[in-house]
């Protein structure tokens, strides 16, 4: 046996090891839904990092050109991930990926309800979406607010509809209809699914570390610093110790910039955290890096492969609800940390298409 024979032997017994050691539950309902990645150029990427992503739709390609040119500078080309187009997809489709209400879910709805009372939803001024909080009545344990996708015929026969395909009711309200969070736009499916698909082939690939990006970001300072920062995390906590590490300090306000922290967490029927305190947490741990235990967007993020295990596993298990910022903070044991500053952030004045489909925003 030659030496080069011996050794694809042996790679393969240690990844069909590593494969059946961490072996995903997948949904297939869910995963049937996600965009499969073929024929990804290989990278040379940064130091600490396996390979780069970025999010960006077909329509959008200026949006794509305007944030590669921010990254070519310091000699880096991400992967383009061409998105899902939440707006294309099928309600047969969404209804495979929504949360179906079920009578065990009853007592994490009270509690729900119980412990919070406020739920979030969302304002649309000069068309942008912002959040506003408001009470929902806390007698029906099903009484809090949720978005459904129905055929059209079904639909005509209510009023609360978001964009003449989506319904605003109570969840649980129509038997054997799956639901997700209120006001949840076509887009936040798309957006979703797109994350998931890029976290399943990295799982595939074997990827120890990614870097996903979206197509709305500004390069602040040399990206290179990631690696060093990478290190710096592996020092402080342990490679063991972390899952997720946000380029920035903070979401910002896409108009005055202004940073936008998140200190709690969305709610959904089918799960509640173990330690609802951890989502306020955040402290400084090294000399460049927080650790958090929530927060809004997903922008630009570096993620371990213990990261990619965990959110998938969350996914597939509760299937999807919230914006995916919302639901990447929930698992109980997910690990998040930040940048002190920021180095890849999201740009200001860049409008996606979560409420409203391309061609009709601003595509700059």
């Amino acid at each position: 046996m030659t030496k080069i024979k011996y050794l694809r032997i042996i790679l393969f017994v240690n990844c069909f090891y590593a494969s059946i050691q961490s072996e995903l539950v997948i949904d297939p309902d869910i995963k049937k839904h996600l965009k499969l990645i073929k024929d990804k150029p290989t990278q040379d990427g940064l130091l600490n990092i396996d390979y780069i992503y970025m999010i960006n739709l077909e329509q959008n390609t200026d949006r794509w050109k305007t944030s590669l040119s921010e990254l070519q500078r310091y000699g880096i080309k991400p992967f383009r991930f061409s998105a899902i187009n939440g707006w294309e997809l099928s309600v047969d489709a969404i209804n495979d990926i929504g949360v179906k209400y079920e009578s065990w879910m009853d007592p994490i709805i009270k509690k729900g309800i119980s412990d919070l009372g406020v739920y979030w939803s969302s304002i649309t001024v000069d068309g942008y979406t912002d959040i506003i909080g408001y009470k929902w009545p806390k007698t029906n344990p099903q009484g809090f607010p949720a978005t459904c996708y129905l055929p059209e015929q079904q639909l005509n026969l209510y009023e609360n509809s978001l964009d003449h395909r989506n319904l605003v009711t109570k969840f649980g309200e129509i038997p054997n209809q799956s639901y997700f969070t209120h006001d949840y736009y076509p887009g936040q499916i798309g957006c979703a699914l797109s994350h998931l698909s890029i976290l399943q082939d990295a799982y595939d690939c074997g990827y120890e570390i990614i870097w996903v990006l979206e197509d709305d970001i500004v390069v602040t300072e040399d990206p290179h610093q990631l690696s060093d920062l990478i290190s710096e995390l592996n020092t402080t906590v342990g490679e063991n110790n972390w899952d997720i590490l946000f380029t920035d300090q903070d979401h910002r306000h896409y108009e005055t910039g202004e940073y936008l922290p998140c200190k709690s967490f969305a709610y959904r029927p089918n799960f509640y955290p173990e330690n609802t305190k951890r989502f306020s947490m955040r402290y400084q741990v090294s000399k460049n890096i927080d650790q958090i235990g929530a927060r809004y967007s997903t922008a630009s993020m570096i993620i371990k492969r213990s990261g990619i295990k965990k959110l998938l596993n969350f996914i597939y298990k509760y299937q999807l609800f919230l914006p995916i910022d919302m639901e990447m903070t929930l698992p109980n044991d997910i690990k998040l940390f930040c940048s002190r500053k920021d180095i890849v952030s999201q740009s200001c004045g860049k409008l996606g298409n979560i409420a409203i489909p391309p061609g009709i925003n601003n595509k700059d």
